[in-house]
Formats: structure tokens, sequence, C-alpha cells
């Protein structure tokens, strides 16, 4: 692992906005830069890795509520909440996980290849439980793109973090340090070339 202070002080730069969107193509490294991130964050990490089943609302909230028990534990009056039959997902289930995490504290939930999300229901999820983050918690989305849901007014509101292609390619000193680590001898001009060759 290739330690990039440049890129992890963005990100604990950026405390204060309550939400991050970390988006680009595969293979620039979105999820390693969060990993890079939290070793140096003292705050707690959940991960939530995003699957297909993941685009039913109700899969996904128990999806995130598992990652949240491995950090911080869950109250098994919200497992019932979330397992039970006839509960409301809108008027019991969100609400539900939603106070629980604005108990978690100091947490960063990380929302994994978010793109797969298809649909609005989905992706409601999200705004909803970002309306509940408490002070000191952010949420994290890592996606080959944005996710379909309105972020202007994070922007505006000087409420998202924005981390994209610009911020995740790698200069000459740390494409120096992976080629080293894997025991290519460059010299600075071929280290140059290769960075501008690859696009960093």
């Amino acid at each position: 692992m290739i330690r990039r202070p440049n890129l992890v002080k963005r990100f604990l730069d950026g405390v204060d906005s309550p939400l991050v969107m970390v988006a680009a193509p595969a293979g620039y490294g979105k999820s390693t830069a969060v990993t890079l991130w939290s070793d140096d964050d003292e705050r707690r990490f959940a991960w939530v890795r995003l699957e297909a089943l993941d685009d039913d609302p109700v899969h996904l909230l128990r999806h995130i509520a598992a990652s949240l028990d491995h950090v911080v534990g869950v109250e098994a009056e919200l497992i019932r909440v979330l397992t039970g039959p006839g509960r409301s997902f809108d008027t019991a289930q969100l609400p539900a996980l939603g106070q629980h995490l604005s108990m978690c504290g100091d947490l960063v939930l990380v929302i994994d290849d978010v793109h797969l999300l298809s649909t609005d229901t989905s992706r409601a999820v999200f705004m909803g439980l970002l309306s509940y983050l408490g002070e000191g918690a952010q949420m994290v989305f890592v996606g080959r793109h944005e996710p379909d849901i309105p972020l202007a007014r994070k922007r505006l509101e000087g409420e998202l973090l924005e981390i994209g292609i610009d911020e995740l390619v790698m200069d000459e000193a740390e494409a120096a340090g992976l080629l080293a680590s894997a025991g290519i001898d460059l010299d600075d001009e071929e280290v140059a070339d290769l960075v501008g060759l690859t696009e960093g």
C-alpha cells in the first residue's frame, strides 16, 4: 500500500462535510483511497459493500444495520423493526435505523459501489439517513459515477466533499514509490513519462 498523504489530507480537511462523494471509473483506487483515509482518521468506519440485492430498500436497510452492528453494535429492538412483519419502510424501518445512526457519534458510514443501485426507493434510503447524521459523522458514497440523487443543494451549502479523477490520480512521487515497491527502477524522467502516458 502506497501512502498518499496529500490525498488523505483532502479527506481530513473535509470532515465538516456530512456527505463525501468519491466517483471515478474502475481502477482509480477509490476504495483504497478511503481505506488510507480510515487509517489516519480516529473515527470508526462502517463499510457497506453493495450488491444487486440492495436495490430492495428493506434489504438495504438490513445490510446497513449489519455493517453498523460490526462497528458500534445494534439493539435487538432495531433488528425486530427491520425484520418483523408488517413494518412500514417509510414510517417504521427507515426512521428506526436513522435514530440509531444519529446516536452513533463520530462515525463514517461508507457506501461502496453505490452505482449498483437503480431504484428510486433504494436511493431514497440514503437521503433519508443523511438527515439523521449527527455531529462528527459522515456518509461516504463510493462509485463509478454519482448516484442519481439531488446533490446540488449539498454543493451550494458546502455540505459535499467531492473526490474525483483529478484527486485520485497519482503524482510522480507516488508513482515512483509504487514502482520501487514492485522492483522497477526508473529515473525521474521515465517516471514522469509513465505518469503522463497512464494519466496518473
